[in-house]
């Protein structure tokens, strides 16, 4: 089967089409997702500048409630009630001493905040102002008396009155802001582009032109009749609508490429891909010995080499599988053959015939079980993969078959599987021989004191079943002989090499470690890798 010209032609015309398609309704979806991005965006600017105002009008009522407290206490000071209660009984020398004292401490109080343009105190007795600038008549009386505090727009300047009823005679006290330092207060955390006015009790201490040209914020004081009206340019808000602008200009660049490009695509394609399909026409007929030759452009050469690639794994795995398979079988095989030899059942007959001279049906029952459940999972047919819960409770029933035989001998400790590690895939047979070998090298000849000892460690990347023993005349030369043979390529040592070959099937790093046991024997960790195994569940 080839690729007829008609058909090139119009599988360019698709591939330009659906490439146009895509990527309009790509960018369609790309220009909404980022509109609705930048709509956040700006709405997150918006209450960052929101909360930015509040905070600056926070602090600007905290200092406002931290003047009215500092000239409370002014007009409650000492000098002051010395002034107001001694009227007539002290000389003039004394008089005018307190009323500079006053006055000492009122400039004091105005240089300590730089937003304080003047402050003043009236003192009725004497009818007469004490200030460190000017405000109403030295000597003139306030023209209005109230009590309690007032924020108010006098002559441009804001200024904060408080009137106190000091017994029966009236007292008042007066700090003027400086407008300049005030503002500084106010904008100081936004931006030098954000233009502010502030508005008392309805009266608009500066004038904003073009306010079309801003979005407003508005700011109250919950305390005082300020109002900070804050305008923010358009430019530092407003995102989206270059967007629009780019899109178009992506969209209309896309439809340009794609004409440009449909053309060498149209001659690019045919000849690879043609030859491709030809190849692959000889590889159904199994003609796998024959590499595809490239034709065409050098830009699609990566598919022939990749297909070639292909070829050449597809052969190595068949081969290989098949390869693997034989070889498994044939192992299982020969460990199974190794396990049905007579007398290990000769030897539990005996066990069992011992026990029925000694009238103990209970372990006779228990034997024959254990026996008949042994048999019957060494000669299953079917998969060669089993999980390692199954693979751990033969090895407990083969245990339950040693402990009757070799009784008082040998003393066992067996650990649970973690319930994680339950249903990993792993051969058939790999934990039995492994004890079988401790028994046969460690425990044939003991008569008493025998120790077996089997746990498990598991973590991320891998399960460890432990199978410690207290050995049989066993050094540190036996341990290193063991080890050394087991790593041996080709070496079998009862059994256990065909067992490492076998774990290594499953994954490389499967394997059995031999080691020096604390125990006084060895130390054999079967190592079976996670990742291996529950991929094959």
């Amino acid at each position: 089967m080839k690729i007829r010209k008609s058909d090139n032609f119009k599988l360019v015309y698709r591939l330009t089409f659906y490439y146009l398609l895509y990527h309009i309704l790509l960018v369609i979806a790309i220009l909404f997702f980022a509109d609705q991005v930048l709509l956040r965006i700006e709405k997150q600017f918006e209450q960052k500048y929101q909360r930015t105002v509040e905070e600056s009008m926070e602090d600007l009522n905290q200092k406002i409630l931290q003047l009215k407290d500092v000239l409370t206490l002014t007009m409650y000071g000492e000098n002051m009630q010395i002034l107001q209660g001694r009227k007539g009984q002290l000389t003039t020398y004394e008089e005018v001493e307190l009323k500079l004292k006053v006055k000492n401490e009122l400039t004091v109080l105005a240089s300590q905040y730089s937003y304080i343009k003047d402050i003043g105190i009236y003192i009725p007795e004497y009818e007469t102002w004490i200030d460190v600038g000017t405000w109403f008549g030295r000597s003139k009386a306030p023209e209005e008396q109230f009590k309690g505090e007032r924020l108010e727009l006098a002559d441009g300047e804001i200024c904060l009155r408080l009137g106190l009823q000091n017994g029966k005679e009236y007292t008042e006290g007066y700090v003027s802001l400086n407008s300049t330092e005030l503002y500084k207060l106010l904008d100081q955390k936004l931006d030098q582009d954000i233009v502010m006015q502030i508005s008392i009790d309805g009266k608009e201490l500066t004038e904003v032109k073009e306010k079309e040209k801003y979005h407003v914020l508005l700011v109250e004081s919950d305390i005082y009749p300020i109002e900070v009206r804050y305008y923010i340019p358009a430019s530092l808000l407003s995102f989206r609508k270059y967007l629009y602008i780019l899109g178009g200009i992506a969209i209309l660049f896309l439809m340009i490429t794609a004409i440009a490009f449909s053309r060498y695509l149209n001659r690019a394609i045919h000849r690879p891909l043609n030859n491709i399909v030809r190849f692959m026409e000889s590889a159904k007929e199994q003609n796998y010995k024959e590499p595809a030759v490239h034709q065409g452009p050098e830009e699609f050469h990566y598919v022939t080499l990749e297909f070639n690639k292909m070829k050449e794994y597809l052969e190595y795995y068949t081969r290989h599988r098949y390869e693997q398979e034989i070889i498994m079988r044939q192992m299982e095989l020969d460990h199974l053959q190794e396990q049905i030899k007579p007398h290990f059942l000769y030897n539990c007959f005996a066990n069992i015939s011992n026990l029925c001279k000694s009238y103990d049906v209970e372990k006779v029952e228990q034997l024959s079980r254990a026996l008949s459940k042994y048999y019957s999972y060494i000669t299953r047919t079917g998969r060669s993969l089993v999980t390692l819960q199954a693979e751990y409770t033969h090895m407990k029933n083969y245990l339950t078959i040693q402990k009757i035989r070799f009784e008082k001998r040998v003393q066992m400790e067996v650990g649970d599987l973690p319930a994680a590690a339950e249903q990993m895939l792993v051969p058939r047979l790999i934990l039995q021989p492994v004890v079988e070998n401790a028994y046969k090298y460690a425990f044939e000849h003991v008569e008493t004191g025998g120790y077996l000892k089997i746990h498990t460690e598991a973590d991320e990347k891998s399960v460890r079943i432990i199978v410690e023993d207290s050995g049989y005349q066993t050094d540190e030369d036996t341990v290193t002989r063991t080890r050394e043979a087991l790593e041996k390529e080709g070496v079998n040592i009862t059994g256990l090499g065909n067992l490492q070959k076998r774990l290594q099937f499953l994954h490389p790093e499967n394997g059995m470690k031999i080691e020096r046991s604390e125990l006084g024997g060895i130390k054999n960790t079967v190592i079976i890798r996670k990742e291996e195994a529950e991929r094959h569940v």
